[in-house]
């Protein structure tokens, strides 16, 4: 259904594109003067021929008899020369003679000029001197043989098409009709020759079209639950009966009864009642943050497959946002949630880390104690805001990385929203420069830019306003929320990370060595693109000084020069399979914590997969993207 999904959106999209095309070229026809695009404008009326009493022309026997060449289909008048001229149709083509003389004509040069000046309408000293075209050419299309082009340097840019066979205007162009015929191009979709229906683009087109349909069709119908189609349940619905939603905890212990109304959206309904689950989309299905655990045989959505791993569905896990309520329901909510609220906090400081990631503490006001497990995630609240890159207070030996958006325009972010910041900090660290440890909220982010090439976009909506965060400033957090946590027990840990995904395997790894003060072994691997992306370096180091049971190793994918680098390179999944997993004598006695960009997340999964680790072995943090 993702690839569905996908599929849809791009086929949307370049569809649109033609419809768009469509409109504006529809447009174009509507306010062109369809007179001025034929020529007719600037076309003499020519009188009917008149033949003179005097005047005798030869009789259509004389005229075959001396024509020498093959079969005659026919012979007739030929209106529009300076005098009465038989045209000849025959098996070797058109052939013109004089009705008097029964000599042969021949359209030269001084014909077409002549012909071209009767049937201009304008001022005939603007007529050029005709140039004869061996073949036709895009304006002279659908016609054969040798044609004379004669300009008019009049204010429209005329140019008359004289047939060198016959002498017949084929056609009157000017700088109107070509703007014309650009938009005829684009609306039937002939990029060559302009004048087929049937061309393949029209037909993948149609394709296109018929295929969106049909996966908007599949689209829409995964998006119904088994729900959607209870008569009794809309019926109840529409006399706003209620349902039972019973709350427990992770030992299946009931702890709060709740009354919703039948078919409520589970995430709505339970944000009504005081229950904040986690959410980057607001509840439109589409990040995968606000997991319940349901009965198992609960149906499964499109976006729920998308996802949830089918392990998680086999064991019941579904959205909130996907479900509604019916009947007796009952949610099990991670201990996470349970414990999770809204509060307020306040930063007391910030600095750069890395020319992109920046270190924000915030403070929970009132002396509010803040409580989570490592690995653990907050949402802050966004609200609309419109905000500059080039008004960034930037560090100065990083403003330099930032010269590249300098021009970037201001993006309106008109709607609010939530994003999700792991904590960097272990539970009760007191990190260097805080007076208040115990309280403290560490996290790391990663500025959004505009994508490579489009300065002109706006900078993401969440990053952008947290970057712009200063000390004093407030922020309205609701958590803590997650699941990726320490697993208990003596396996070998081994963290693979990028980015800012430093953040949730920093916590994870101080509280280990720390604050557990364990002994199983534990391996760390971070990647990054340069040493100028490089953070909490010196506390890694002092971390495998203190223990001998930690390492971390560092791998560059685009070294500087002026690193000084002659460690590995590359990708750090790679570099990590390499150096160290593809030897190891028992990945199935391992686990395994991954949390970086979705590109390395990706990566990194294919690669214990294709090693033989399990799937129960990998977690993983993938910022609800």
């Amino acid at each position: 259904m993702n690839f569905i999904k996908t599929a849809h959106k791009w086929l949307s999209l370049v569809i649109g594109l033609q419809l768009a095309l469509w409109l504006a070229s529809g447009l174009a026809f509507a306010l062109l003067d369809s007179s001025v695009v034929s020529g007719r404008h600037l076309a003499e009326r020519q009188p009917a021929q008149a033949i003179a009493p005097q005047q005798s022309l030869l009789s259509h026997a004389e005229i075959a008899r001396r024509h020498t060449g093959g079969e005659i289909f026919s012979i007739r008048l030929q209106p529009g020369l300076d005098r009465p001229v038989y045209r000849l149709e025959t098996a070797e083509g058109i052939e013109l003679r004089d009705a008097g003389s029964g000599n042969a004509l021949v359209i030269d040069a001084a014909a077409a000029a002549a012909i071209a000046a009767r049937d201009y309408a304008g001022d005939d000293s603007l007529i050029g001197e005709p140039v004869m075209l061996e073949s036709a050419t895009m304006e002279t299309r659908g016609h054969s043989g040798a044609i004379w082009r004669v300009d008019a340097a009049d204010e429209f840019g005329t140019t008359l098409y004289v047939s060198a066979r016959d002498g017949q205007v084929l056609e009157r162009r000017n700088d109107t009709w070509r703007l014309f015929d650009i938009f005829w191009m684009l609306h039937i979709m002939d990029y060559t020759e302009r004048q087929d229906f049937n061309n393949p683009f029209v037909i993948a087109f149609g394709i296109g079209a018929l295929l969106m349909s049909i996966s908007g069709c599949l689209l829409l119908f995964s998006s119904f639950s088994r729900h959607d189609f209870n008569l009794v349940a809309l019926l109840s619905r529409g006399r706003r009966s209620k349902v039972a939603v019973t709350l427990l905890d992770r030992a299946a212990a009931p702890l709060r009864e709740l009354a919703l109304p039948s078919g409520a959206n589970l995430f709505d309904g339970l944000a009504a009642n005081g229950v904040q689950l986690p959410s980057n989309c607001g509840g439109g299905g589409s990040c995968g943050l606000c997991q319940v655990q349901m009965p198992a045989d609960t149906p499964v959505t499109g976006s729920e497959k998308a996802l949830l791993s089918p392990a998680e569905l086999a064991a019941g896990y579904r959205l909130a946002c996907q479900q509604r309520a019916s009947g007796a329901t009952r949610l099990v909510l991670d201990d996470a949630v349970l414990q999770a609220g809204q509060f307020d906090a306040q930063v007391v400081a910030t600095r750069f880390l890395t020319p992109f990631i920046k270190e924000l503490r915030l403070r929970p006001l009132g002396g509010r104690p803040f409580d989570f497990r490592a690995g653990s995630f907050v949402q802050v609240e966004i609200p609309p805001h419109q905000l500059r890159l080039a008004d960034m207070a930037v560090e100065p030996h990083f403003r330099g990385d930032w010269d590249q958006w300098r021009d970037t325009p201001g993006g309106a972010h008109g709607e609010a929203l939530r994003r999700s910041y792991s904590m960097a900090n272990a539970p009760g660290e007191v990190m260097s420069g805080s007076d208040d440890g115990d309280s403290d909220i560490v996290l790391n982010v990663r500025i959004q830019p505009p994508p490579p090439g489009q300065p002109a976009l706006p900078a993401g909506a969440g990053s952008s306003y947290m970057f712009h965060l200063q000390g004093g400033d407030r922020v309205q957090l609701s958590g803590p929320f997650g699941s990726f946590h320490a697993r208990d027990g003596e396996r070998e840990m081994i963290l693979i990370g990028g980015g800012a995904g430093m953040a949730p395997l920093r916590s994870i790894i101080v509280d280990q060595l720390r604050n557990r003060r364990t002994r199983r072994p534990i391996r760390f691997w971070y990647g990054a693109r340069s040493g100028r992306e490089v953070f909490y370096d010196d506390l890694f180091d002092t971390l495998a000084a203190e223990h001998t049971n930690f390492s971390w190793h560092l791998g560059l994918s685009e070294p500087r020069p002026e690193d000084n680098w002659t460690g590995p390179t590359g990708y750090i999944s790679d570099i990590a399979a390499e150096q160290y997993l593809r030897q190891h004598p028992d990945l199935g006695k391992c686990e395994f914590y991954l949390c970086g960009p979705p590109v390395m997340l990706k990566a990194s999964i294919a690669m214990l997969t294709g090693l033989g680790v399990r799937e129960e072995q990998i977690s993983f943090d993938d910022f609800g993207c």
